[in-house]
């Protein structure tokens, strides 16, 4: 399979490292790893197989508290009514769930062939233009910025492999 064309394509895509490695050569390469990381556990006074006590932290709390305020801002917007809602130029009706069933498809359909930005600019601008149509490029504008920097974080960052799309030479 590694010598393969098919191979060789997605390597390419998706900018993978081609580290293959069979037989004697994977086995050591697995006992090195498993001696490298029990040597990080003994230095954090981790045993193997023990979880630390401790595995909350700040992030979970953080969205957490991002999750109980918008939360609390969704309850608040229904209870005052849809008045509210349409005077800050919301559409009333389907058109806001069409709009963002719409972003998701072109989202799931451009994904591989254009690129995790363009992809995820769509579903980004669309699903903001079902909550507000006065802003259009602004929109745009910010589906875009936050995509990109979202492909560089994960890519980069958190070393997650994302389809590139035309826009790889650039990332």
């Amino acid at each position: 399979m590694v010598r393969s064309t098919e191979w060789r394509e997605a390597l390419e895509r998706y900018r993978w490292i081609d580290r293959y490695l069979a037989g004697e050569a994977f086995a050591a390469y697995v006992l090195s790893e498993e001696m490298r990381v029990r040597d990080v556990l003994s230095k954090l006074g981790i045993s193997v197989g023990e979880t630390p006590a401790n595995t909350s932290g700040a992030y979970p709390l953080l969205v957490l508290a991002g999750l109980v305020f918008w939360g609390g801002r969704a309850a608040l917007e229904t209870l005052r009514g849809p008045r509210a809602s349409r005077r800050q130029g919301a559409a009333p009706g389907w058109r806001p769930a069409g709009l963002i069933a719409a972003g998701i498809a072109l989202d799931l359909a451009l994904m591989e062939r254009a690129g995790f930005v363009a992809a995820s600019a769509a579903l980004f601008w669309l699903t903001a233009r079902a909550f507000d149509r006065r802003h259009p490029v602004r929109d745009l504008l910010f589906g875009v910025g936050f995509s990109a920097a979202a492909y560089l974080l994960f890519v980069r960052v958190l070393s997650v492999t994302l389809p590139p799309g035309p826009m790889a030479r650039w990332f």
